[in-house]
């Protein structure tokens, strides 16, 4: 993932055409540098348009259109120009999620990224919620995340050297404090293997590979 912070920006304008030029050099970069592998993927998927979807994106044709927002609405529901339907839509999203009133913590990131700078490595540990609806056994509303920033980092080892530290620390302290609750949740779920699995998690074995 890219992720690009751009500051004292007046207008959307900029932003689309910083996105443009950076979609640009992508494109032809990719068109220059790699246009055999290209040209396998499009046989090997099926998709004869790929080479000119690149082209046209290199293109100084393309640009980024500034669509209305109720034109973006429709596009994101996938909904005919119907406003009857469009509406519905709406409505059935403007519904509360949770059934009352409440008020929805937001990722400590942004202000991760700032501390960063003067801290080099923070973290924060808290509560945080998601508001879709997404009422399924793979999506949950409610949990706790581990958000890390670390800065002045110069080679993919060290973060999985750090991420290898944090398990181990995770695994011994778990095995070491909730023991019993472990040998529960192993019979309840039957998982005989569950504790054999955060044993070798903390064991001098296990090593993240980059």
């Amino acid at each position: 993932m890219l992720e690009v912070e751009l500051s004292f920006v007046s207008s959307l304008t900029q932003i689309t055409s910083f996105l443009e030029r950076l979609l640009k050099y992508v494109a032809k970069s990719v068109l220059m540098e790699h246009s055999e592998d290209l040209q396998w993927l499009s046989t090997y998927f099926e998709e004869p348009a790929l080479l000119s979807r690149l082209e046209h994106l290199a293109s100084p044709d393309f640009h980024i259109p500034l669509i209305p927002y109720h034109e973006a609405l429709k596009i994101l529901y996938h909904s005919p120009p119907n406003q009857v339907h469009l509406q519905k839509q709406l409505k059935e999203d403007e519904e509360e999620f949770f059934k009352k009133k409440v008020y929805l913590s937001v990722s400590g990131q942004l202000h991760l990224e700032i501390f960063s700078s003067a801290l080099s490595n923070v973290f924060t540990f808290g509560p945080a919620f998601r508001a879709e609806k997404a009422s399924t056994t793979s999506h949950l509303a409610e949990f706790w995340m581990l958000e890390v920033e670390l800065s002045f980092v110069s080679s993919l080892t060290q973060i999985t050297s750090f991420l290898e530290r944090l398990l181990k620390y995770v695994a011994k302290s778990v095995l070491m404090e909730h023991s019993e609750d472990l040998q529960w949740l192993s019979t309840y779920f039957e998982e005989p293997a569950l504790l054999s699995r955060l044993e070798h998690l903390a064991s001098p074995v296990l090593c993240v590979d980059t």
